[in-house]
């Protein structure tokens, strides 16, 4: 049998819906879900959310997003990487400490697209 979380994470849901009773699993295609923040939303039409599909790493969630929304790299890239002060998450893990744009996605992981706010 599978583990819940990784069954939740490949997308497989339980179903108690089938006409004979039983109990089954319905795959549904997933994708990684990118949150983004309010400061970034001029260039993204003002969508808080969207979904990126077919992405390995989390270099390919953000070429995903650069393809759809002009001036997004420029507002969080530099020089083949992020600016110093955007931070990413991956499930609430800060990518700068796992493999950085290397960090492995998986379909229903959330990517959160963080700059860092001064101000006094």
């Amino acid at each position: 049998m599978r583990s819940p979380r990784r069954s939740r994470a490949l997308g497989w849901r339980r179903s108690n819906g089938r006409a004979d009773g039983s109990i089954g699993y319905n795959f549904r295609a997933m994708a990684i879900t990118v949150k983004i923040p309010t400061q970034l939303r001029s260039v993204t039409s003002g969508e808080a959310e969207t979904d990126v599909d077919q992405a390995a790493t989390v270099g390919d969630v953000l070429d995903g997003l650069y393809e759809r929304y002009d001036g997004l790299r420029e507002r969080i890239a530099e020089d083949g990487g992020l600016r110093r002060f955007v931070n990413v998450y991956v499930q609430g893990e800060d990518i700068r400490f796992l493999d950085g744009l290397d960090t492995q996605v998986e379909d229903g992981d959330e990517v959160m697209i963080l700059p860092a706010v001064a101000g006094g």
